[in-house]
């Protein structure tokens, strides 16, 4: 995100986490000045060794060595297979190497859902799902599809850098199938940091970190009033009105949160209009 500082714009960036715990999701949104992935350490603690879901930034590495699994976002890595094709003409994608591998990547994708729809209760389950010969052929075939391409391709191509990609952090892509709790995206993270990055326009003017800091609280308690039932606009003055008395439980699932908060949350759909007939 672009911030105002003094007479300059100047870079910000957020950190966001989800995470479901015992059943409830939780978001948490971080400003930074930097794209420096400390904060991990610092919002997880030193001595967390979970599993962490990531995107293709190379700042996550080090956390692999810190004892934390690290699955990274498969879909960033078709993304590069497909956008090959689509800088292709139509008629000669489907002859063009990328096809086929594009074509195994919507397979174990599709293997994902369908693990998905049949429900599995436990890691452990999802896991065995993962191992059935069927869906583990599809990832094998894949992946040997993808350690092929250097060996046909220059270097200089986006094949080449494409698969490079891939191999140059296989085992973490490849967590899902060795940890039944890994999914295959960071889709929920997108999904999480969507509703700051379509409002950045309107955190310009929050100048510096103490204002960043401030959007990024004011999100954190907006989207998870939204995701426990609560209105969040009567959410929010209910804890700016209380936090002065020294009450310190204000989460959004504490019992403490009055029933005139906690009406459920009901997103208005916006009214459609009747259709115009002429004649």
């Amino acid at each position: 995100m672009r911030t105002l500082d003094a007479q300059d714009r100047v870079n910000g960036y957020i950190f966001v986490f989800s995470a479901l715990v015992e059943g409830k999701r939780y978001r948490y949104y971080h400003f930074s000045q930097d794209r420096k992935t400390d904060i991990v350490s610092d919002v997880l603690g030193s001595d967390y060794r979970g599993l962490i879901v990531v995107d293709g930034y190379g700042g996550y590495d080090r956390f692999s060595g810190l004892g934390m699994g690290i699955q990274r976002c498969l879909v960033h890595a078709a993304r590069k297979w497909k956008d090959i094709q689509k800088g292709l003409p139509k008629k000669e994608r489907k002859k063009h190497g990328s096809a086929r591998i594009v074509e195994l990547f919507e397979r174990v994708f599709c293997d994902e859902e369908e693990i998905r729809q049949i429900g599995p209760k436990t890691a452990e389950e999802r896991l065995a799902l993962r191992k059935d010969p069927k869906r583990a052929g599809h990832v094998e075939e894949l992946v040997r599809a993808i350690e092929d391409v250097p060996n046909r391709y220059a270097e200089d191509s986006a094949m080449y850098k494409a698969a490079q990609y891939f191999l140059n952090d296989k085992e973490a892509f490849l967590t899902f199938t060795r940890n039944g709790l890994a999914p295959t995206d960071n889709s929920e993270a997108e999904r999480t940091v969507k509703p700051y990055a379509l409002a950045r326009r309107n955190f310009l003017f929050v100048r510096g970190k103490n204002g960043g800091d401030c959007s990024a609280v004011a999100m954190t308690m907006i989207e998870n009033a939204k995701d426990n039932g609560l209105e969040p606009l009567s959410y929010m003055k209910w804890v700016l009105s209380d936090a002065y008395r020294g009450n310190a439980d204000h989460m959004f699932d504490s019992p403490n949160v009055p029933d005139w908060v906690r009406s459920a949350y009901e997103r208005k759909e916006p009214k459609s209009k009747a259709p115009a007939f002429a004649g």
